[in-house]
């Protein structure tokens, strides 16, 4: 990888948006002290055009980049919130034009934040689309035996994502959650069945994914079934 650090050449936005793979937005690849703020300024605008895309088009709820972006900026983990923008109602979200007043380490954050999201292929409307379609094929033909369309595979994840699940980020909620699509008629349900659904295996407090399961079904009073 080329060193910045070392280089008297100015970076321009778009050899840090295409130049480099999208990683982790905690690896500082790029020496942001080569970067000009007009190059970031010009990067954030291009980023939250792409924001601003995925919005208009319905793909923001299915953007892996998008879902980053809100998870940190409400979240923030991190203290690294300060990148965004957030309105008052939590209902826009978009990287902030200015770097003022960000210590050489947060700026180095937002810049390789910034150019991992525009290299990434779910920051586009069509990448998002692809992807999306990539996973279901995945999904489906992995998963012979399971009638699933591309539709119900969206609502599903959808729902899975917006849950209440407190371990859907380990290993046990997550084999809870597919084995639930696998042996039960979850995906086949209305979203606002499906999320009931999910909300009783939530608040399940069965040591086994068979037993969190069936008190699923038990809760939801008949249109969880076993397949």
């Amino acid at each position: 990888m080329r060193n910045y650090k070392r280089s008297s050449k100015r970076v321009s936005a778009e050899q840090l948006a295409g130049e480099y793979g999208a990683g982790n937005y905690f690896k500082y690849d790029i020496k942001a002290s080569k970067i000009t703020d007009a190059e970031i300024k010009r990067m954030a605008t291009l980023a939250n055009e792409r924001l601003a895309r995925l919005e208009k088009s319905g793909q923001s709820e299915y953007s892996r980049e998008y879902q980053l972006v809100e998870h940190y900026a409400l979240g923030d983990p991190n203290g690294k919130g300060s990148i965004y923008n957030v309105s008052d109602d939590f209902d826009r979200i978009r990287f902030t034009y200015s770097t003022r007043g960000m210590d050489p380490e947060e700026r180095s954050y937002y810049v390789n934040t910034l150019r991992n999201f525009l290299r990434a292929e779910t920051s586009t409307v069509s990448g998002t689309r692809q992807a999306v379609s990539k996973a279901y094929k995945s999904f489906a033909d992995n998963r012979p035996g399971l009638s699933i369309s591309e539709d119900q595979y969206k609502r599903l994840w959808k729902a899975y994502r917006e849950s209440a699940l407190p371990d859907k980020l380990s290993h046990q909620g997550y084999n809870a959650f597919i084995e639930m699509v696998q042996t039960t008629n979850l995906y086949q349900l209305s979203t606002d069945q499906m999320n009931e659904a999910l909300q009783y295996l939530a608040t399940s407090d069965n040591v086994t994914i068979a037993g969190r399961i069936g008190d699923a079904i038990a809760g939801a009073g008949g249109f969880l079934q076993n397949i």
